[in-house]
């Protein structure tokens, strides 16, 4: 179970000498990137932040609880323990909407913590409908990326999830899909999915329906087809101010154009330094044969920690004391060896920076972090392990 962490009035008040692995996020940075989105969406749309697998890494509940400090009044998560979690641990009064599956069991507990539940389908709704009490949910409608929630076709079977007396319905929702790819097939789909979502919409409203509050706009959604014709829109990713794609030079034009910055910064020490000779293997599988005399340090950062063991075998490099050292041997459970120059005084206690902002604010490592993780960047910040320790400052 999470717990609320000390946040720092600036970075220069962390001791990161008692630190083995941290994340290092910057509040003050989240707050511009709220402001840069507010900039973007109309005066009269709302933000649903989206929280869910613990803000992506970075703490739901320290992120969640500045966000209500800055005026942020919804949040979305995926489940129900991760819904309590705000609402116990995090003291979050806001809105929360449960964006994902939660057993109809569960009811009286989705209404003693006032959270919203979304429903997945007529069947879900009903089930949910049948146990006494009335609870507030948000109805899912599946546009075409074929996960959950009734389609257009269905139109019939959403306007009864409407006449069930136990269910509070105050809004409707999809998700786009392909908002990334800035391609024209791509394009074309999430137009044919806003399209959906608006005659759903419009057939609902013509039967006098009132459908409350309207949302489908993700992070991506938001930089390029919010037109402001809905309530709400749902930031996730967008908040931390990294791109998705590091090789897609349109996302971070965007993100630069509307001056998005970026919130977190890994990092690690070095443990040891040791020189080996020609010939020596290092790691396991000894997957690595120095070809030269060859000085390495080993840094406390491992696969359990969230540095992939693919980085392995795309010898993602570190930063140490403005040195690009990369990964030899496989990735350990607890800890990764990397090449480091003889020229450099690297030395024991030495930061390690995998990847964050230095000194002046410049995003160092994101990309080559990203392309070598061998995962997208949602799971690569969500896989960040809990023994890392969260270290929040404005």
């Amino acid at each position: 179970m999470s717990t609320l962490s000390k946040v720092y009035s600036s970075k220069e008040e962390i001791d990161t000498d008692i630190l083995r692995c941290w994340l290092e996020i910057n509040l003050s940075n989240l707050k511009n990137n709220i402001e840069s989105i507010r900039s973007i969406i109309s005066n009269d749309m709302d933000i649903i932040c989206v929280v869910k697998a613990n803000s992506y890494g970075l703490g739901a509940l320290n992120i969640s609880k500045y966000l209500s400090s800055i005026g942020i009044k919804y949040f979305a998560v995926a489940t129900l323990q991760e819904a309590l979690d705000l609402r116990n641990n995090g003291k979050v009064n806001g809105e929360i909407i449960i964006l994902g599956w939660t057993p109809v069991s569960e009811k009286k507990t989705l209404i003693k913590y006032n959270l919203t539940q979304t429903l997945i389908d007529y069947e879900y709704a009903k089930k949910l409908n049948d146990l006494p009490g009335i609870v507030k949910c948000h109805i899912k409608i599946d546009t075409g990326m074929n996960r959950f929630g009734h389609k257009v076709k269905d139109i019939e079977i959403i306007k009864k999830m409407f006449e069930l007396k136990n269910l509070n319905i105050l809004g409707i929702f999809s998700h786009l899909c392909r908002v990334r790819e800035f391609e024209d097939e791509a394009d074309n789909f999430t137009k044919m999915q806003i399209e959906n979502f608006d005659i759903i919409i419009e057939q609902l409203e013509k039967e006098g329906i009132n459908i409350g509050v309207k949302h489908i706009m993700n992070s991506f959604g938001i930089l390029r087809f919010n037109d402001n014709r809905y309530n709400m829109v749902r930031p996730g990713l967008l908040m931390y101010g990294v791109s998705p794609d590091p090789n897609n030079e349109q996302i971070e034009k965007m993100l630069n154009e509307y001056n998005f910055k970026p919130v977190a910064s890994l990092k690690c020490k070095v443990m040891t330094v040791k020189e080996i000779e020609s010939g020596e293997k290092v790691g396991y599988n000894s997957k690595y044969i120095a070809n030269e005399r060859t000085k390495i340090a080993t840094i406390s950062i491992g696969y359990a920690d969230g540095l992939s063991f693919a980085s392995s075998k795309n010898k993602f490099r570190v930063i140490i004391k403005g040195n690009l050292c990369p990964i030899i041997g496989n990735v350990c459970m607890d800890s990764t060896m990397v090449k480091i120059p003889f020229d450099k005084d690297i030395q024991e206690g030495d930061d390690v920076i995998i990847f964050g902002l230095d000194e002046s604010g410049n995003l160092l490592n994101h990309k080559e972090f990203l392309s070598k993780s061998g995962a997208p960047i949602g799971e690569t910040l969500s896989r960040l392990g809990q023994r890392i320790t969260r270290i929040y400052h404005l």
